[in-house]
């Protein structure tokens, strides 16, 4: 976990908690980042993701090229083999 991250939960009945789903998104991929440039400092290999699209589904383009973004977010390297839709 991120240094000076705040998880709060609530099990009480009646509650309500209100969730950022874009914060925590933010707050995983930092976290992440951090454990790859740990691995990577340690002497590791950088971690890898291949990305193959097989057929010509936009939403399944769309998929490849988000998991091909968050893996340049947080400091993985990729390689993707997305045909090109025209």
């Amino acid at each position: 976990m991120v240094p000076g991250a705040v998880v709060t939960l609530c099990c009480c009945r009646g509650d309500a908690v209100v969730i950022s789903g874009r914060k925590l998104a933010r707050q995983i991929r930092q976290e992440a980042r951090h454990e790859v440039e740990q691995w990577v400092a340690a002497g590791n290999r950088r971690r890898h993701l291949s990305v193959v699209l097989v057929g010509e589904n936009p939403a399944s383009r769309s998929y490849g090229l988000n998991k091909t973004k968050a893996a340049a977010d947080v400091g993985t390297s990729f390689k993707s083999f997305l045909p090109n839709l025209s």
